[in-house]
């Protein structure tokens, strides 16, 4: 299909309606006060072409640790604020709760695959994938006994000791873990196959 889309002059690709693409995040296709261009000067194409290949794009990822960082800097901003209510935090505390659970859910599926495949690999006899599937078994029951232990100490800590260091820490645990301790880094945003980039401050802001 690749081929078809890419690589043949008056393909499929060619025949995409790029004159009209919506998706512009650099905002190439806008004049200096904001105002869109007429279709005729849009630089359409190539930047179509680099959204469909997920080069140039600019969403936003829906990835755990993406949501632990989004709750990190409003918590920031709350601080910098003078916002540092016990109300504000025992909110933020509910949130990470919940940001924890769904992480914890998401290993407890990834230990079942695990599970599958070593049972397969042992039906096989396939030692080589038994012991390298074992590792990775492994890895992801530490990291569930590491989540569980977060939401256990969440749930247990008194409100009114909740501070902004104490869930930033946890929060930063949660991105850690979610881009694979810094291995398997996405070379660029949108990536198949790698683990999810973290937004900064700055991108949520672009």
């Amino acid at each position: 299909m690749n081929p078809l889309l890419v690589n043949r002059v008056g393909g499929l690709f060619d025949n995409l309606p790029w004159a009209t693409w919506s998706v512009d995040p650099q905002k190439r296709n806008r004049d200096a006060a904001g105002n869109f261009v007429e279709e005729r000067f849009h630089m359409g194409k190539r930047d179509a072409y680099n959204v469909l290949t997920g080069k140039d794009w600019k969403g936003r990822s829906l990835s755990i640790g993406n949501l632990a960082m989004r709750a990190k800097y409003m918590l920031e901003g709350e601080v910098a604020q003078g916002d540092e209510s016990s109300k504000q935090m025992s909110d933020q505390t509910v949130l990470i709760k919940r940001i924890l659970e769904v992480q914890r859910k998401e290993l407890q599926q990834e230990l079942s695959m695990y599970d599958y495949d070593l049972a397969i690999a042992r039906q096989d006899d396939d030692y080589d994938a038994m012991d390298y599937i074992d590792v990775k078994r492994q890895a992801c029951v530490e990291r569930l006994e590491s989540v569980e232990s977060n939401i256990a100490e969440v749930s247990n800590t008194k409100e009114e000791s909740v501070t902004k260091t104490f869930l930033g820490g946890i929060l930063d645990q949660v991105a850690s873990m979610t881009t694979d301790e810094g291995e398997n880094a996405a070379p660029y945003r949108g990536a198949m196959g790698y683990a999810p980039m973290i937004d900064t401050e700055k991108d949520l802001e672009a």
